[in-house]
């Protein structure tokens, strides 16, 4: 049976059982008033018979008191009336018959005196008797005299016996019973229906909308809803909370149903994912294996050079093409697991540019198309990870190349935008459907099928490159036109607080030339043969895979260097100590003890910690690596080109040992250029001459020389631009510069080079002026420094590691605040203070000397670094300290100070300093401070 069935019939029967309770109650309270009223209405009616016949019973009138009797019977409800005497006979009665009969037991024990009270019951089913004693009163003894005289005072003269009939009082209650159940019905009947219209109306009829509802939902019609007819009761908020609940149902289902449908769009991309890499690997496999075949089973003499170089090619393109689709699906896994790590840095861009349009020209002239770039001249550098910013561009040109049909363009674009750095590439291509715009940044997706057969590829390289734009802060979008070609746009912020000065138009063109130049040049080292120079520098590679060792140890040959092999940690520290390298190739995945071990090892060990090591491996962790203080890391499969660049970066912040001190002379007159010249050269010093702007600085790119003397007159190109050229390349960071003129500066032009050069010399006087500040320079290179090694040309570390630790027990001795000083840190400051830092943060001993002493704070003195200049290198030394996480005790200050006219010990200059880092701590511990 139904709710809205089973509801009514149970309040009916409530009320039913309720009123009919109720009703027996009121007939039996009813029927108790009325039985009382009638023996109320009897015992009225007995006295008044009493009083009638007291004064016939005194005089014992017996006919008067049966005519009385008679008379009392015509009334209806009167059944018998009898009068009993004393002694307990019928003396009178309204049936003769009974006259002198003996009376009821009750009448005779009342004149016994043994109750002495009127007796009043019920005799029968249908009459009442009252018996009620008849007495002697005072008042009716008069007529006898006096009361004590009177006989018979206060003795029963008899009783009598009334028998009334009970039809009347039963018609009454019979009445009133008949009228209760009348009333009780109608209201029965006017309550259950008030109430059963109620509860269909309020409760049940919205119950059957919910229940049908919640039918029609469990069905599948996500869309019901019902009506709330009331917001305010409760049956109006679960219908509200109903709806709630039905739309939430309805919007999950949908977002389910979504969901199910991209997991099937999914499902078929990555079957159609997986057909396309299955032919994708499949196509550059069968080409190595093939060629691989023929060039084993080829006899020599069958071959000649060029087919065997052409097959060689071949194998190598295919298997660069294999490496960089692995390389993709590696790259997505990481980036979706949240593991791809970014090594964000500001660097330039035509350094990253030139490495992309070196790679994709020839791809670009095999189709013959037209690779053209255009860089904004206010856009210098930007801060991204270089490595990811050529992942991009790799990408989007070589799409760009790919779906561009021969004959066409495609041209690359750089412009400044607010804080932002914006690209551009665009092409003349096959274009993009509208609504292909955005489902082509998504994983395994290309514009269309067709598409995908007739150009190949996975479809990760866009969906790739979109989260290594918005990784690094980017965005990134496509404009495009079916048939009129497409231009991707991305963002990458610039540098909050650029470092690299910005180049002027002539700097750009100088540097612009000069690289063209250079890059015609072989690289150095690579004379044509593989055997490398009895004084090449070594470098040593630990391996254990052999035919891994053998190709690193190949491609280091070519290069010109010295190489040694080690199979396991015992022999990279064996042979590290023996032969000194410059640089150790090192894998992590090695037998006995890992490469990590290795590292600590070998980081630890002062005679090999000044070794600057890359990591080679499988295993992508460069967090750890630079943390127990590699150099680099790379990631294999290793790339031929990348490796080398970072050997070539790593000598570059380390130069090689020189014999000779060498000085850049560049003069407008060659006679002076050529006796200064051969002044220096008597002095022991190496010499070059130039006698052109663009000419000196193409030389100083080859020879990084210690100091360069320019001519301000320079004919050609501006000696300031030349100057800023010097100042912004790695290379001649560190050069000393000492300019010579004939005229008399300008203001503007003094404070210019008082910012970038060391020494103004006027040119035609005392030579031994220029002499003497050569040799004050020469002094303060950081080889004659003592902080870079004599031997190995690289940073000295131990002797770093000695001052410190020299100065540390001083301080500790006299109870001052600590300060090291690294004399002679001038133009070279930027190459030297990176490695201060990086001993601060990845050497355990050097962080061991400060925790030691406490609250501490750690100077670095920079002489000849002054002004504006010297401000900048100690904030940038602030900078890079400030991540050693030395300890919350340590307060780290850095001060650039001079002693321009030499008069100041080093002494007097460390005491100078530490006076004012004592009142800068007091200030308040950590800050920056140039004393002059």
């Amino acid at each position: 049976m139904k709710l809205q069935n089973k509801v009514p019939l149970y309040v009916v029967l409530i009320i039913l059982l309720t009123g009919s309770a109720g009703a027996v109650a009121i007939i039996a309270v009813q029927g108790q008033a009325s039985r009382y009223q009638f023996e109320e209405t009897a015992r009225a009616l007995s006295a008044t018979i009493q009083n009638g016949l007291e004064q016939d019973m005194l005089n014992q009138d017996r006919n008067h008191v049966q005519q009385t009797l008679d008379d009392l019977s015509q009334n209806e409800s009167i059944r018998e009336i009898d009068v009993i005497s004393p002694a307990g006979t019928i003396w009178a009665s309204t049936i003769p018959e009974v006259i002198d009969s003996v009376s009821g037991d009750q009448a005779r024990e009342l004149l016994a005196g043994v109750t002495g009270e009127s007796f009043l019951g019920e005799y029968g089913n249908r009459h009442m008797t009252l018996i009620t004693p008849i007495t002697a009163k005072a008042g009716c003894l008069q007529c006898h005299g006096s009361i004590a005289a009177a006989p018979n005072a206060q003795n029963y003269l008899g009783a009598i016996r009334v028998d009334i009939s009970t039809d009347l009082l039963d018609q009454s209650v019979a009445r009133s019973q008949q009228v209760l159940f009348l009333v009780s019905g109608l209201t029965f009947i006017l309550v259950t229906g008030t109430i059963v219209f109620m509860l269909r109306r309020s409760v049940l009829r919205p119950l059957s909308r919910l229940t049908g509802a919640a039918s029609r939902i469990s069905d599948g019609d996500y869309s019901t809803r019902v009506p709330v007819d009331s917001a305010g009761n409760e049956i109006g908020a679960v219908s509200i909370a109903f709806n709630n609940m039905a739309g939430e149902v309805e919007r999950n289902t949908e977002r389910l149903e979504e969901a199910n449908r991209d997991l099937e769009e999914v499902s078929h991309l990555k079957s159609e994912f997986l057909a396309n890499m299955s032919h994708e690997l499949r196509t550059p496999l069968n080409v190595i294996i093939g060629f691989s075949e023929v060039l084993k089973d080829t006899p020599p003499e069958q071959l000649d050079d060029s087919d065997r170089i052409e097959f060689c090619e071949n194998i190598v393109t295919n298997g660069y093409h294999l490496l960089e689709l692995i390389n993709d699906v590696l790259d997505l896994a990481k980036v979706e697991a949240g593991q791809m790590q970014m090594t964000p840095q500001e660097f330039y861009i035509g350094t990253a540019l030139k490495d992309v349009i070196s790679t994709m020209q020839p791809l670009a002239a095999r189709k013959k198309l037209r690779l053209e770039v255009d860089i904004s001249r206010r856009l210098t550098s930007i801060y991204a990870d270089m490595g990811k910013f050529k992942q991009i561009m790799y990408n989007l040109v070589g799409n760009a190349i790919k779906f561009t049909p021969e004959g066409g363009s495609v041209s690359i674009s750089a412009t400044i935008k607010g804080d932002m750095a914006r690209f551009e590439v665009t092409d003349t291509g096959i274009g993009v459907r509208k609504e292909d715009r955005e489902r082509i940044f998504s994983e395994f997706q290309q514009a269309d099928g067709s598409s995908s057969r007739h150009f190949e590829g996975t479809g990760l390289g866009l969906a790739l490159t979109k989260k290594f734009v918005e990784m690094q802060g980017g965005h990134i979008w496509l404009e495009s036109e079916m048939g009129s070609g497409s231009t991707f746009s991305f963002t990458i912020p610039l540098p909050g607080r650029g470092t690299l000065p910005a180049a002027t138009p002539a700097e750009r063109e100088i540097i612009a030339q000069v690289a063209a130049d250079t890059n015609d040049q072989a690289p150095p080292g690579r004379a044509g043969t593989t055997e490398p120079v009895p004084d090449s520098p070594p470098i040593l590679v630990v391996e254990d895979d052999e035919a891994t060792a053998g190709l690193i140890g190949a491609w280091l040959r070519e290069e010109g260097y010295r190489v040694e092999f080690a199979a396991d940690g015992a022999q990279a520290l064996e042979k590290a100590r023996a032969i000194h390298p410059i640089a150790i190739c090192l894998d992590i995945m090695l037998p006995e003890k890992d490469g990590w071990q290795v590292l600590h090892d070998l980081k630890s060990d002062p005679e090999t910690a000044d070794a600057g090591v890359i990591i080679c491996s499988a295993l992508d962790n460069p967090d750890m690596g630079f943390a127990l203080g590699t150099a680099d890391y790379c990631v294999k499969p290793l790339s031929r080109r990348h490796l080398l660049d970072k050997l070539r970066r790593l000598q570059q912040a380390f130069p090689r040992k020189r014999s000779q001190p060498q000085v850049l002379i560049a003069d407008s007159d060659a006679g002076s250029a050529a006796s200064t010249a051969a002044m220096l050269q008597r002095q022991g010093f190496s010499v070059a001459t130039a006698t052109g702007g663009r000419q000196a600085l193409a030389m100083a790119l080859k020879l990084s020389p210690d100091i360069a003397i320019l001519d301000l007159m320079l004919p050609g190109d501006s000696c300031f631009d030349v100057i800023s050229a010097l100042r912004r390349h790695p290379l001649t960071i560190g050069t000393s510069i000492i300019i010579t003129t004939v005229k008399e500066l300008t203001e503007e032009q003094r404070e210019l080079l008082d910012r970038r050069v060391q020494k103004v010399v006027v040119k035609g006087s005392n030579r031994d002026l220029l002499l003497e500040e050569i040799f004050r320079l020469e002094k303060l290179h950081p080889v004659r420094a003592q902080l870079v090694d004599e031997e190995t040309g690289l940073f000295n570390r131990r002797y770093f590691h000695k001052k410190l630790a020299e100065e540390v027990a001083r301080a500790q001795r006299h109870a001052l605040d600590l300060s090291v000083l690294l004399a002679g840190i001038n133009g070279a400051a930027a190459d030297v203070m990176p490695g201060v830092a990086g001993i601060l943060r990845n050497n355990m001993r050097a962080s061991d000397h400060l925790a030691r002493y406490g609250v501490s704070s750690f100077a670095i003195l920079l002489p000849e670094t002054t002004g504006e200049a010297g401000l900048a290198v100690a904030k940038k030394v602030v900078a890079l300290l400030g991540k050693a996480n030395l300890g919350a005790d340590i307060s780290i200050s850095i001060a650039a100070a001079a002693s321009p006219d030499g008069t100041i010990s080093s002494e007097q200059m460390i005491l100078r300093l530490e006076q004012e880092l004592a009142i800068l701590r007091q200030a308040g511990g950590n800050g920056i401070r140039a004393i002059n």
